[in-house]
């Protein structure tokens, strides 16, 4: 009550309410704060996860701005020593030599390029690291999402085609933002719904941190999307950490004898240079009662040949992801959610926390 007649008199007297921002206007208008803190305070304001606050409380800091300060210093220093050696040859002035000088702009040139190389990082802690889950219709997908969401962000039916628009969710895990997408089911369709949902898709690729190939069979679920015009060529060219999730079984018919190097060779042979960064393969033993009943159907536990893949110059990851129970061996969504996330972490983001610096190096 107190407050409120407070307030009431101070408008009567010409008072107003702030605008939103206002103060933060008037503190960069008068010099208090230059354009990135500026920027910093909105970053606060719109972090979504721990490690996003803790950038831009970073940037509000002046840490980014002290980090260019001291570049545009050393420039100045560089064309002013420059300028004194042309304008008065006649005082004693330390000589000036073109390899000096090179000397000086090759080191700016390296600081800038250090500090522009941590856009990218900068970004996926403020805006969260776009994971893709890519593969065709009713692979496993949306199940993928929901348990790396936490919740069913996605419909999961039988139905082919039930994801027919990108579905995205937002997730916070241990204090990194993540924006996981599960892509429309790549494949060549008349329906023009479905067409859009399949643009949508390459779009997601081309903005995507982290790729998820799989899960889901070679031939029949994973190959069949790089067979689709300019999507084996926008995975290969992206920046983004891509997984392919390896069988758990081999497949009668299908990839019947193969092995881990069989798989990543085959979608090699069907992809681009790049396509792979790292093979995600089940470490975990099969069912007996299972074993039994696929070795019936000529199917086997994937046989994981670490040289080979080794050898092809990629990276083998072996983490427990089969699925304890059913009468199924598939990959258990939440195991694998859990190991995509730690591989995500260990190998793409790594923390850095300075005394007034906070920087994500890859």
């Amino acid at each position: 009550m107190v407050l409120s007649l407070g307030l009431e008199a101070l408008f009567a007297r010409g008072a107003r309410q702030a605008g939103p921002g206002e103060f933060t206007q008037r503190a960069f208008l008068n010099g208090r704060l230059d354009l990135a803190q500026a920027e910093g305070v909105a970053d606060l304001l719109d972090a979504r996860s721990r490690e996003g606050a803790r950038q831009a409380a970073g940037q509000l800091s002046g840490a980014l701005s002290r980090k260019i300060a001291a570049i545009y210093s050393a420039l100045v220093d560089v064309m002013a020593h420059f300028h004194a050696v042309l304008d008065y040859p006649d005082e004693d002035i330390d000589p000036f030599t073109q390899e000096q000088l090179a000397r000086d702009l090759e080191a700016q040139r390296q600081d800038l390029e250090a500090l522009l190389s941590t856009y990218q990082r900068g970004r996926r802690l403020s805006r969260g690291v776009k994971c893709a889950i890519v593969g065709r219709p009713n692979a496993g997908k949306s199940s993928l999402l929901n348990a790396l969401a936490g919740y069913e962000r996605a419909i999961v039916t039988p139905i082919p085609g039930t994801t027919r628009d990108t579905v995205e969710a937002t997730v916070t895990l241990e204090g990194y933002l993540f924006r996981l997408v599960d892509t429309a089911g790549l494949r060549d369709s008349d329906d023009p719904i479905e067409q859009l949902g399949v643009a949508r898709s390459r779009q997601a690729l081309d903005q995507a941190d982290l790729i998820l190939l799989g899960p889901g069979s070679l031939y029949t679920s994973v190959i069949p999307n790089l067979l689709v015009e300019g999507v084996p060529e926008a995975i290969a060219q992206s920046d983004a950490l891509k997984i392919y999730v390896c069988n758990i079984m081999t497949q009668d018919g299908e990839t019947e004898g193969y092995t881990a190097g069989d798989h990543l060779e085959a979608l090699m042979n069907h992809g681009a240079p790049g396509l792979v960064d790292l093979c995600l393969a089940n470490s975990a033993p099969v069912q007996a009662g299972l074993v039994e009943r696929y070795r019936a159907e000529d199917a086997v536990p994937l046989a994981v040949d670490r040289e080979r893949v080794a050898a092809m110059g990629l990276e083998l990851v072996e983490r427990p992801v089969a699925s304890e129970g059913g009468n199924f061996a598939r990959h258990d969504p939440d195991k694998l959610a859990a190991a995509v996330l730690e591989i995500y972490r260990q190998r793409a983001v790594r923390i850095f926390r300075g005394k007034e610096r906070y920087i994500i190096e890859e």
